[in-house]
This record gives structure tokens, C-alpha cells and sequence, in this order.
């Protein structure tokens, strides 16, 4: 009798494997649509990734369904469960194009900035009439692993010239992160903002929905579990510090960031001044 019940709940199993394998296999990109991100028929909780014609099975985080409409992963009460009619085509990736010559007539503070090697100080101040400035930033989860580090950091022992305790900037990510530690940090003054949710390698190379998804699914992650405002989150940072191209900075301007933090530059004797993007 035992063997028997073995044997039944092992072909079970195995229908069961089958089954899920056959519809992953069965699913079809859509012609005509491009790479982009396209709902599961059976079930919210997966969507498929088209890429060159390819479906790509991905499942969204616990907790989490997809939206046809958005294109990612949200809380299931805003999520739109697809396949939905009549949906536009996904979102290809223009062209890479230069940037213009930087024009300093036409870029003034306080909404543009940019010079022709990054080195001048704005307004024309010299070195010695500013102060130095340190830029503390921290990417990755937040939790028992590096929690105490930073309140030794981050102790009210060390303060800037006005006074004022120092602050840090925090781009969170969502695997393993502890989001009452995060909404403690938050509290306390330090900036909180966004890397993405899975730290997955190659995200330069995905689309625009990829990038909706990673990016503005954080910062709904970050608003609902850590009492964040999105309206405070307006800084971003692409993870191990590869930008997106083009794509990565359409999602910026698109969703109302302010600021990214992931270009990098080489050790220089002269400091590079941060500067906006118009050029």
C-alpha cells in the first residue's frame, strides 16, 4: 500500500513538471512587438521576457504580480493581470547617439552644469574658497550583516562644520534587505535611494521594461515595506556601476529621478565636479 501511494505521488510530481515545462515551451513571442516583457497566460505571478523571438520564463518577487499595462512586477492590488487586448508594442531601444558639445552659455546653475573636462569649479570659485566635500554612499541590502557597521559610522560622534551630524546616501537593493532598518536609516535623516531588486548581471544590455521593472519596482517595494515617500527617492544606481545607456536614463527622466549615481571616472589629481546630463 505504501509503495503504491509512493508511486502515485511520484507521477503526480513528474505530470506536474511536465505540465509547467509544456506551457513554458508552448508560449509564443508575439510577432511584430520587439523584445520586451509579455504576461503569462496562466498565471500573474510570471511574465516572459522576449528576447530576438526567445521566451524567457521570470518570476516575479514574493509578494508581487506582474502588470500587463506597466510592464513589471508590482503589489497585486495596482497590478493589471494580462494577457491584456490590443496592448501597443513593446518598447525597442533607440540608437546610442553623442552628446552635444557642452555650451556653458546655454547650461547655468542651478538646472544645468557642465564644463569641457569636468575639472572647474562652478561660478569660478577657487579650491581654497570651498569646502571639501565627502559623498558617503552605500549600495546593496541593508541588514543584520552590515547594520551595526553603520551606526558605528553613523554614531553622532562626527559632525560637519555647521554642526550637523553627517548623513549617508543608501541605493538599496532587495534581496536579503531589512526594510525596518532601512526605514530606521530613513528616519534618521540619510538619504534613501535605489539600485534595483534582483542585482542581476547584464542589465545594461535589457530594455526599457526591464528597467521600469528593476527600478520603479524597488522604489514601490521601498515605499510600501519601509514608509518611504517616493517623492524623496530621487536618486538611482545601476548595478556593479554598469549604466544603461540611453535606456537607463530614459527610465530616470520618465519616472522623475533626479540624479544618477553609477557613471564612474578614473583617479585624476584634479577632482571631476558632478554635472547634469544635457550635454
Amino acid at each position: 500500500m505504501k509503495l503504491l501511494l509512493v508511486v502515485v505521488l511520484l507521477s503526480a510530481v513528474v505530470a506536474l513538471v511536465t505540465a509547467q515545462t509544456k506551457e513554458e515551451k508552448e508560449f509564443k513571442c508575439p510577432e511584430g512587438y520587439g523584445n520586451g516583457n509579455f504576461a503569462d497566460p496562466a498565471t500573474c505571478r510570471r511574465f516572459y521576457q522576449c528576447v530576438d523571438g526567445y521566451p524567457y520564463v521570470n518570476r516575479c518577487p514574493s509578494g508581487l504580480y506582474f502588470d500587463d499595462v506597466q510592464k513589471f512586477c508590482t503589489f497585486k492590488a495596482e497590478a493589471k493581470c494580462g494577457p491584456l487586448p490590443n496592448q501597443p508594442p513593446a518598447t525597442t531601444e533607440a540608437a546610442v547617439d553623442l552628446a552635444k558639445r557642452c555650451d556653458p552659455a546655454e547650461c547655468e546653475l542651478p538646472y544645468c552644469f557642465c564644463n569641457k573636462d569636468g575639472t572647474l569649479i562652478p561660478k569660478g570659485l577657487n579650491a581654497d574658497e570651498i569646502p571639501q566635500i565627502i559623498l558617503l554612499t552605500f549600495d546593496g541590502a541593508v541588514n543584520l550583516n552590515n547594520y551595526e557597521h553603520y551606526k558605528k559610522v553613523f554614531n553622532g560622534k562626527r559632525q560637519n562644520p555647521n554642526g550637523c551630524d553627517i548623513k549617508g546616501t543608501f541605493f538599496i537593493s532587495h534581496e536579503y534587505s531589512n526594510y525596518q532598518q532601512i526605514q530606521v536609516l530613513a528616519n534618521g535623516g540619510h538619504e534613501i535611494a535605489v539600485e534595483t531588486i534582483s542585482l542581476q548581471q547584464g542589465l545594461q544590455n535589457k530594455g526599457y521594461e526591464e528597467w521600469v521593472g528593476e527600478m520603479i519596482g524597488m522604489r514601490s517595494i521601498l515605499k510600501h515595506f519601509s514608509n518611504v515617500s517616493s517623492n524623496e527617492i530621487n536618486g538611482m544606481r545601476a548595478p556593479f556601476l554598469k549604466p544603461g545607456r540611453n535606456t537607463q536614463y530614459k527610465v530616470i527622466e520618465d519616472f522623475g529621478f533626479i540624479y544618477d549615481s553609477s557613471i564612474s571616472v578614473p583617479p585624476s589629481p584634479i577632482p571631476m565636479w558632478p554635472y547634469t546630463l544635457d550635454y
